[in-house]
């Protein structure tokens, strides 16, 4: 009984960090500059970017492999990270120093983005790694697609002569 509650517990943790990354994945970095409202000084769309990239480096398929605890630390930055935007998006202009209020939240982002990025970081490579592969795999397939049509091509300029 105890190990079937330990599975519904992970399946939990790990749908919940699923959707926590998802919903930070899915963000509108465009809804952030807010560059009618705020002017382009003011706006908040590229460390807001940055963060959510970070985020989207992650695979899906690679959280299933991840034990609780780490999902739980990645599913805290994700919301974390979310409050932060949504917090951007109630970024009052006309309060009081609205410059050093947007300070105050570019360098909440920068330190979620430093955090976030501690917490992935060992999680990161993998995907990097899986690109780097991908990326000779498609060289691979390419040099095998101009070999055939070099063959092809031979073996036409063969008919033709015959």
């Amino acid at each position: 009984m105890e190990s079937l509650n330990m599975i519904t517990a992970n399946i939990e943790i790990y749908f919940d960090t699923k959707e926590s990354i998802e919903r930070i994945r899915n963000f509108n970095v465009q809804r952030l500059p807010r560059d009618t409202e705020l002017c382009d000084q003011l706006n908040f769309h590229d460390p807001a970017q940055k963060l959510i990239e970070l985020y989207k480096r992650l695979s899906a398929v690679s959280l299933r492999d991840l034990p609780d605890d780490v999902l739980m630390t990645i599913q805290n930055n994700a919301n974390c990270n979310y409050q932060i935007f949504q917090q951007i998006l109630n970024f009052d202009f006309e309060q009081n120093n609205p410059g050093e209020a947007r300070i105050m939240l570019l360098n909440q982002i920068s330190a979620a983005y430093q955090s976030t990025f501690n917490a992935l970081q060992q999680y990161i490579p993998n995907v990097l790694y899986r690109r780097s592969t991908d990326f000779q795999a498609l060289k691979s397939d390419t040099r095998r697609m101009l070999q055939s049509a070099e063959i092809t091509e031979q073996e036409y300029k063969a008919l033709l002569e015959y």
